[in-house]
């Protein structure tokens, strides 16, 4: 068995489905940790396929370790130059953990009462990751410039 591994990033061309499960499944099989940096489309994924009740068991009981990206990360550009692009990130209010995990239940289970206990357990489990635009920039120039 092998230690540990960290999964990230679309894994699949279709943007609703970007994790290969059978990849994860396998992933799960052969190494003891197993990190997923996850974003709102992957949970909906996840639970989608799991069921809420599965998925909160396999992060209770370490299976899987999530961290949660509330943040996006995208290319911006500069006016009134218009050729200088640079790196950011962006906050957009809908992707904070504590809104998204009950609304991918309630969404998938029809439910909102009994579920929001489950989906406040399962927040509890997963851990929100922020990037900010300085600390963006200076991994970027770090791995540029092979540091």
């Amino acid at each position: 068995m092998f230690n540990s591994i960290c999964l990230q990033g679309r894994q699949t061309s279709d943007p609703n489905k970007p994790l290969d499960l059978g990849f994860l499944a396998e992933v799960m099989l052969f190494y003891k940790d197993v990190y997923l940096i996850a974003d709102n489309v992957m949970l909906q994924q996840l639970i989608s396929y799991c069921g809420a009740q599965l998925f909160w068991e396999l992060v209770n009981e370490g299976f899987l370790k999530i961290k949660y990206l509330e943040i996006g990360i995208g290319i911006g550009h500069t006016e009134p130059i218009g050729q200088l692009y640079f790196p950011m990130s962006f906050t957009v209010p809908d992707w904070k953990l504590q809104e998204v995990v009950p609304r991918i239940i309630q969404e998938i289970s029809g439910k909102s009462g009994q579920n929001r206990k489950l989906a406040n357990r399962l927040a509890e489990n997963i851990h929100p990751v922020n990037i900010s635009n300085n600390d963006l920039i200076k991994g970027i120039n770090e791995d540029f410039f092979h540091k």
